[in-house]
């Protein structure tokens, strides 16, 4: 495709963008993506210590905080590869289902990591 005809396209709902408005829609929702990660881990270092200091060390629910950690990415991946060769709006659409499914999974595991502190505490 020449620059000529690029240029003149008409953009409908099929279309893919261009290169620099696809990594813009990824750069920008990654950021959200990247944002869960860090609170994750920010709960996989904090949480042990406040188990710890309530007395109830031996309770801290490992494997929910490592699935806080690895659920954000794998999602979040597997959203890049289903949108890799879709329209950039279904292209956006499927990044913003999968921040709001990586939202909401979130909620969950923080209900079961603190439900562990009013279960033993």
């Amino acid at each position: 495709m020449t620059a000529e005809t690029e240029a003149t396209r008409e953009h409908g709902p099929g279309d893919r963008g261009t290169r620099a408005q696809r990594w813009g829609v990824i750069a920008l929702l990654s950021i959200v993506a990247g944002w869960f990660v860090w609170d994750a881990v920010g709960s996989l270092v904090s949480l042990p210590q406040l188990y710890e200091q309530l007395g109830i060390a031996d309770d801290v629910p490992w494997v929910v905080l490592w699935l806080g950690v690895a659920q954000p990415i794998v999602i979040y991946a597997a959203a890049l590869v289903v949108a890799a060769r879709a329209p950039l709006a279904r292209a956006a659409l499927v990044l913003l289902a999968s921040l709001g499914s990586i939202a909401a999974l979130r909620l969950s595991i923080i209900a079961v990591a603190t439900g562990t502190i009013t279960i033993f505490g």
